[in-house]
């Protein structure tokens, strides 16, 4: 059953596979990036927002 079937669409599983955990890997490292640039915006400016 297996053994006639075309090579393309386990390759696409795969490529579908490692495409997802990549944007994942993206994703998650663009909001660490973000929320450190909001921590350091926050710390530079606690003197204004305090008093």
């Amino acid at each position: 059953m297996f053994r006639r079937e075309a090579p393309t669409l386990p390759a696409l599983a795969i490529e579908l596979g490692c495409s997802a955990f990549v944007m994942q890997y993206v994703f998650w490292r663009a909001l660490v990036i973000c929320g450190i640039y909001l921590l350091v915006a926050i710390v530079n400016n606690l003197d204004s927002i305090l008093g």
